[in-house]
């Protein structure tokens, strides 16, 4: 087997630190870490793609986005809760997203929002789990949604 050839990335000093804390947490190196980033990165713009391919009024594409909007703004609640920085503006700003979610796409996202706010106020691991399930809940609804739209229903 050839010997690797290792290059050297400047990258800013936060996600140099969020690299390290993921290699320690995963024990795995760092270039590991990255590498799984950048294969989800794209395995996730194929599946965007095919998902959007034939979209012509852009109804999935606008519903793909408010489903990562309200994933990510739920991780980035979480992520604000357990370090105990600016909680209550991640936690308004996740609840508009999901409200979003309802709102324009009929969405169910109640239990999602409870849960949410009793994870910020009592930062319990069973509301943790729970959130991860609701929102897998969530993107699976969400799914069957796209796939009505791609269907050529209202979803």
């Amino acid at each position: 087997m050839p010997r690797k050839e290792w290059k050297n990335v400047k990258v800013p000093a936060p996600l140099k630190e969020t690299i390290s804390s993921l290699s320690s947490k995963d024990g795995a190196p760092k270039y590991k870490e990255v590498e799984f980033g950048i294969r989800l990165l794209q395995r996730a713009r194929a599946v965007y793609r095919e998902l959007v391919q034939g979209d012509e009024d852009g109804r999935i594409q606008a519903l793909a986005w408010h489903i990562a909007k309200a994933i990510y703004g739920i991780g980035r609640a979480v992520e604000a809760v357990e370090q105990g920085r600016d909680v209550d503006a991640r936690l308004a700003k996740t609840l508009r997203s999901i409200q979003q979610l309802k709102e324009r796409w009929g969405a169910d996202t109640e239990a999602l929002e409870v849960v949410l706010n009793q994870f910020a106020r009592d930062k319990r691991r069973e509301d943790k789990e729970l959130l991860v399930q609701l929102a897998a809940q969530l993107i699976k609804e969400m799914g069957m949604a796209v796939a009505a739209l791609k269907a050529g229903g209202q979803g």
